[in-house]
C-alpha cells in the first residue's frame, strides 16, 4: 500500500502513479478515470455528479453513484487508506500537495517562466523547459472523458503549446534562432493555423540567413489561413513580413547573453569601489590577463567575483570561475578548467575556447604556479578570451597586468566589521561608544577582511574591551609576494586568536577537518574527525568553517592553518589514515554504482569528491607499502570514473604513478590496474600501449588465476582490434571471452562478449547471426537488470535493422536506447546514438536532419577527445553517403555547422523527435 504523501501522481501523458521509482497498479479503467479526474481537478473537491458525469457521460447507469463508491474504495486499497479524501455532499479529494501532480507542477513553470521572459531569458527558457520535460505524450492518452473532465484536457494542452511559444519567444531573445529551427517546424506543422509559432518560425529564418524559406512560411500561414478561415494573417505577422522585405535592422538577432557561471557570495561586498572600477577598466580596454594579488586573506576571491559579475554581459560566452584552492598538481589545472567550461577532454581545451568570447576566473592560482604556460597557451589560442587570476604572486607572464589588492581602508574596514557583527547581534553599532574600540581592533588586524570577520563573529560572545585587550598586535610583512611565512603573519595570527577561543574539544576539531580537501559532508566528517554535526556547527558560528547542514567547506588559507596544527599534533597519522580509508571505500563501492541505474547521481557525487580523493591518493602514494598499496587499489576503482567522466588523462597520470609505487602488488590487484590503464589509454587512441597493458594485465590475471578478469582483457584486446579493423582477430577474441564465461557458469558477465561478437558480425554482414547474438546478449542483461548493456544492446539491434532496410523498427530500437542512455548519462553512447540517427534520418532521404546530427555527434566528439575508430568511421561515411549526395556541399556544410552549434542534449532532443 503505498502513501499518497510519497507518491508522484503523473497526467501528462498516460496515467501514471509512482512511488519511489515504482509505478503502483491502480486497478481498471474505470478507477483510472475517477483518479484521473480528481487529478485533473488539482487536489481540489470533486463532486460524485462530475465523477460520475466524467466516468459515464450524460447516461450513466442507475448503479453509477454505488459504483463510485466502490471505485474510491479499490483506489484507497492502492494508494493507501487516507489517499482519497471524502466529504459532504458527497465530493471527494485527492490527499496530495499540488506539486505532487505533475500537471499542477508544469502549470507553476510555466507561468514562473512567462513572468522572467521580458527580464531574464536565461531562465525563462530553463523553467519552461523543465516544465514541458514533464510531457510525456497527450494528457491522460490512456484514458477518454466526457464533461468537465474533457475541458480540462483541452485546457492543458492549450496551456502547454502556449508555454512551447514561450519558450521559443526566450530561445530567440537569447540568439538561439539556428538551433531552434527544427522545434520550430514541428510546433508549426503540429497547428498550421496558429500565427504565434509561425512568427517564431519566420523570424528565426530570417535571423538564419535564409529569408527565402522565412517568407515561404509566412505565405504558406497567409494561404491557409484565407482558405480554412477567409482570415487575413493578423497585424503583426504581416508586420514581420514587411520587417523582412525591408531588412529591418530591428529583426536582427540580439547580442548573446553571457552565462555567469560564479559563486553567489553570502554577503554584499562592502567597500572595494575603486578596485572595481580600475580592474574592469584594464579588462574591457586592452587587457587580457590581469593578476590581482596580495596576502591571504586580502578579498582577492570577493573582488575577482565582483568584477567578473559586473563584465558579464561583455562576454557572449559568459564569464566562468574556476577554484583551484584544492588543487597542488600543476597538470590537474587544464582538466578543472576543462571540467567548468563543460569541456570533456583537457587536451582539447585550447581548440574549443578557439571561437568563444568568456572570461575566466582562476582563482588561488600561487598553488599551482608552475601551471602559468597553461594560461599563456589559452590566450594565445583563443582570441576572445581574457583571464582574470587571484594569486599571492604574479604569474610572470607576457602581457600581464598585476594589481595588488591591498587591506581595506580604515572607513570600509570599520563598515565591513559593522556589517558582519549585525549579522550576529542585529544592535550592534560600529559609532559612539563602539567607536573606538572598533578601529582599535580593525587597525590591529591591518584592514584585512578575512581577519575583520573572524574577529566580528565574536561580537556577542567577547566584549569589545575585551577583544582589544586580547587580539595580539599584528604586523602585516610587506615582503614580496612569494615569502609565504611571513605574508601570513597577521592572518595566522588572526586565525589562532579565534582558535585560543574555542573549547579544546573543538580545537581539536578544527585540526582534524583540514584534512578534508573541496569540502566534506556529515557522514565523512564523522567518520574521519569524530566530528558530530552540532560540533561542526559550533566552527561555523566562529567562521572557521562555512556551509549548512550536510556539506561543509574551509576557506583555504584556513584549512593551510588547520593543516598546520593537525601537522603538529599527534593525531596527524590516525585523521590521515582514516580520510584515506573512508575514501578508499566510498571509491570501491561508487566502482559499481557507475555502471548502475544511479550512474548519474554516482557520478556527481564522485566528482563532488574529486579533490578528497586526489588528496587521499597523494598521501597514500608518499606513504609505506601498504599505503602505496592501498593507493593502487583507490586508482584502480576509479578508473571508471576517470574514463566516463572526462579525466582520462589524469587517470592516466594516477594509475602509472600508482603502479610505479607498488611492483611488490598482489597480481590480481596489479593486474586490475593495468587493464583499467589499457582502456583509459584506448580511449585515447593510444592502441599500441593500451594492447601492452591489456597482454600484461591478461598475464597478471592468469598468475591470479582469475578467469571472470581473463575473460574482461580478451573483451578488451578484441575491442582494440575491431578499432584497428581486424574483424578476425576480433572475432577470434570475442569467441574466447565467450568461451570463458560460459565455461565459468557466468551467465550475467557472458552479455558483454556476447554483444561485441554480434557487432562484429553485423560488420561482416552476417546479419541472422548478429541478431542471434545481440538478442542473447538483450535477454541476460534483462534478466539481470543490467540497464547500460539494455541500452546499448538496443541501441545495435537498431543499428542492425537499420542494415536489414527495417527503417520503422530501427526508429523504435534507437529511441528506446535512447531513452536508456540519457538516463544513464554515459556521454560516449550517446553521442554514438546521434551517429545512428544521422545514419537513419540519412536513409529516410532527410539529408539536412542527417548533416545536422552527423555534426552535432562529430562537435561531441571532438570535445570528449575520442575519435571514431576505423571500423565505424567507414560505418558513419558510408550511412552519411546519400545525404552527401542530395546536398550540395555548401548545404551539407551549413546544416554541419548547424548541428556543432548544438548542445548534447539539444542534439539527442531533436533526434529523439526525428
Amino acid at each position: 500500500m503505498a502513501s499518497s504523501e510519497a507518491c508522484e501522481f503523473r497526467i501528462l501523458g498516460p496515467l501514471e502513479v509512482r512511488l519511489g521509482g515504482d509505478t503502483v497498479a491502480v486497478g481498471g479503467p474505470r478507477p483510472r478515470t475517477l483518479l484521473a479526474a480528481l487529478l485533473l481537478a488539482g487536489g481540489a473537491p470533486v463532486s460524485r455528479d462530475r465523477l460520475v458525469e466524467d466516468i459515464w457521460g450524460p447516461e450513466p447507469p442507475a448503479s453509477a453513484e454505488h459504483a463510485v463508491q466502490v471505485y474510491v474504495s479499490r483506489l484507497r486499497e492502492s494508494l493507501g487508506a487516507d489517499a482519497i479524501v471524502t466529504g459532504p455532499g458527497p465530493v471527494y479529494g485527492v490527499a496530495c500537495a499540488p506539486e505532487q501532480i505533475d500537471a499542477r507542477r508544469f502549470e507553476q513553470l510555466a507561468l514562473a517562466g512567462r513572468a522572467m521572459l521580458a527580464s531574464d531569458p536565461e531562465q525563462a527558457a530553463a523553467s519552461l523547459a523543465e516544465g514541458l520535460a514533464l510531457w510525456r505524450g497527450p494528457v491522460l492518452a490512456d484514458l477518454a472523458f466526457d464533461g468537465q473532465g474533457r475541458t480540462e484536457v483541452a485546457r492543458l494542452d492549450a496551456l502547454r503549446f502556449a508555454a512551447a511559444e514561450d519558450r521559443m519567444d526566450a530561445e530567440l531573445a537569447l540568439g538561439r534562432h539556428r538551433e531552434r529551427v527544427a522545434e520550430l517546424e514541428a510546433l508549426v506543422a503540429e497547428d498550421p493555423l496558429r500565427e504565434r509559432a509561425r512568427g517564431q518560425l519566420t523570424l528565426a529564418l530570417y535571423r538564419s540567413g535564409r529569408q527565402a524559406e522565412a517568407l515561404g512560411v509566412y505565405r504558406t500561414g497567409r494561404r491557409l489561413l484565407v482558405d480554412e478561415l477567409g482570415l487575413e494573417p493578423g497585424a503583426e505577422l504581416r508586420a514581420l513580413e514587411q520587417a523582412i522585405l525591408k531588412q529591418d535592422p530591428a529583426l536582427d538577432a540580439p547580442a548573446p547573453r553571457g552565462r555567469r557561471n560564479l559563486p553567489a557570495p553570502a554577503t554584499p561586498l562592502v567597500g572595494r569601489e575603486q578596485e572595481l572600477e580600475d580592474v574592469a577598466r584594464l579588462l574591457r580596454g586592452d587587457a587580457r590577463l590581469v593578476t590581482l594579488t596580495g596576502p591571504g586573506g586580502s578579498g582577492k576571491t570577493r573582488l575577482a567575483v565582483a568584477i567578473a559579475d559586473s563584465l558579464g554581459e561583455r562576454f557572449a560566452d559568459g564569464v566562468h570561475f574556476v577554484d583551484l584552492s584544492a588543487l597542488r598538481d600543476p597538470r590537474l589545472v587544464a582538466g578543472t578548467i576543462a571540467a567548468t567550461l563543460s569541456v570533456a577532454d583537457a587536451d582539447a581545451l585550447a581548440q574549443q575556447l578557439r571561437e568563444r568570447t568568456l572570461l575566466l576566473v582562476l582563482d588561488n592560482f600561487e598553488q599551482v604556479d608552475e601551471a602559468a604556460p597553461l594560461v599563456s597557451r589559452l590566450l594565445a589560442a583563443a582570441p576572445g578570451l581574457r583571464a582574470l587570476i587571484t594569486s599571492r604572486g604574479r604569474l610572470e607572464l607576457y602581457g600581464e597586468h598585476e594589481y595588488r589588492v591591498e587591506p581595506l581602508a580604515q572607513p570600509e574596514a570599520v563598515a565591513l566589521f559593522g556589517a558582519r557583527a549585525r549579522a550576529r547581534r542585529r544592535d550592534f553599532d560600529v559609532t559612539g561608544a563602539n567607536a573606538t574600540a572598533v578601529g582599535e581592533v580593525t587597525r590591529r588586524v591591518e584592514g584585512l577582511p578575512l581577519a575583520i570577520e573572524l574577529v566580528a563573529a565574536r561580537v556577542g560572545e567577547v566584549d569589545l574591551a575585551e577583544m582589544v585587550d586580547t587580539l595580539p598586535v599584528l604586523d602585516l610583512a610587506t615582503a614580496g609576494p612569494r615569502d609565504a611565512p611571513e605574508r601570513h603573519r597577521a592572518l595566522r595570527a588572526t586565525i589562532d586568536w579565534s582558535h585560543d577561543l574555542l573549547e579544546v574539544d573543538q580545537q581539536r576539531l578544527f585540526a582534524r577537518v583540514g584534512v578534508f580537501a573541496g569540502g566534506f559532508d556529515d557522514e565523512a566528517a564523522q567518520l574521519v574527525a569524530g566530528a558530530a554535526p552540532e560540533a561542526l556547527d559550533a566552527l561555523i558560528a566562529r567562521s572557521l568553517l562555512r556551509g549548512g547542514e550536510g556539506r561543509r567547506t574551509m576557506l583555504e588559507t584556513i584549512r593551510e592553518r588547520a593543516l598546520e596544527r593537525l601537522e603538529d599534533s599527534d593525531e596527524v597519522t590516525g585523521v590521515r589514515r582514516r580520510h584515506a580509508d573512508y575514501f578508499m571505500g566510498f571509491a570501491e563501492t561508487s566502482e559499481d554504482a557507475l555502471k548502475g541505474p544511479d550512474q548519474q547521481a554516482w557520478g556527481q557525487q564522485v566528482e563532488r569528491e574529486h579533490d578528497n580523493l586526489r588528496a587521499a591518493l597523494e598521501w597514500t602514494l608518499d606513504g609505506n607499502v601498504a599505503a602505496r598499496t592501498q593507493g593502487l587499489r583507490m586508482a584502480a576503482a576509479l578508473g571508471w570514473f576517470w574514463y566516463t567522466h572526462g579525466h582520462g588523462a589524469e587517470g592516466v597520470r594516477w594509475l602509472e604513478r600508482a603502479l610505479g609505487a607498488v611492483p611488490e602488488a598482489p597480481a590480481l590487484l596489479r593486474g586490475r590496474a593495468t587493464h583499467v590503464l589499457g582502456i583509459l589509454l584506448s580511449q585515447r587512441a593510444d592502441l599500441r600501449e593500451a594492447d601492452e597493458c591489456f597482454r600484461a594485465g591478461l598475464e597478471l590475471f592468469r598468475e591470479a588465476g582469475d578467469e571472470a578478469r581473463q575473460a574482461g582483457s580478451l573483451n578488451s584486446l578484441a575491442a582494440n582490434a575491431r578499432q584497428r579493423g581486424d574483424t578476425a582477430a576480433a572475432r577470434d577474441l570475442f569467441e574466447q571471452a565467450v568461451a570463458l564465461r560460459r565455461g565459468m557458469n557466468d551467465r550475467k558477465s557472458l552479455a558483454d562478449p556476447l554483444s561485441n561478437l554480434g557487432v562484429v558480425a553485423m560488420d561482416t554482414g552476417d546479419f541472422d547471426e548478429a541478431r542471434d547474438l545481440l538478442e542473447e546478449s538483450l535477454r541476460i542483461d534483462r534478466e539481470y537488470a543490467n540497464e547500460w548493456g539494455i541500452a546499448l544492446n538496443l541501441g545495435n539491434l537498431g543499428a542492425l535493422a537499420m542494415e536489414r532496410g527495417d527503417l520503422a523498427q530501427a526508429r523504435s530500437l534507437l529511441r528506446e536506447s535512447l531513452a536508456g542512455l540519457r538516463l544513464l548519462d554515459d556521454r560516449w553512447s550517446l553521442v554514438q546514438a546521434l551517429e545512428r540517427f544521422a545514419g537513419l534520418a540519412a536513409a529516410e532521404s532527410d539529408a539536412t536532419h542527417a548533416a545536422r546530427l552527423a555534426g552535432a555527434a562529430d562537435a561531441r566528439r571532438q570535445e570528449l577527445g575520442e575519435p571514431l575508430a576505423p571500423t565505424d568511421a567507414a560505418i558513419v561515411d558510408r550511412n552519411l553517403a546519400g545525404a552527401r549526395a542530395a546536398l550540395s556541399p555548401e548545404e551539407f556544410a551549413e546544416a554541419w555547422a548547424a548541428g556543432a552549434a548544438l548542445s548534447l542534449d539539444e542534439a539527442l532532443d531533436e533526434a529523439g523527435r526525428s
